[in-house]
């Protein structure tokens, strides 16, 4: 069955995946100053664009993970 997404309901979707990718920043920040307590601001800076860089994760199949649809 085909689902008709509201203009709402899309941009519900996109604030969500842009909320996401800057947790994932945060994230990786807080991971690059555990990793090293005295990482600069430019080397912080460089391990982020360095994550942006990187395909996503594959799964068992060799496609991109993917959560399954709610029932």
């Amino acid at each position: 069955m085909v689902q008709r997404v509201t203009d709402q309901a899309a941009a519900s979707r996109l604030r969500a995946a842009f909320e996401l990718f800057e947790l994932a920043e945060q994230i990786i920040r807080q991971n690059v100053l555990r990793e090293n307590p005295q990482a600069t601001e430019k080397e912080i800076a460089r391990r982020i664009a360095k994550w942006r860089r990187q395909p996503p994760e594959l799964g068992p199949s060799g496609g991109a993970l993917r959560l399954r649809p709610r029932p």
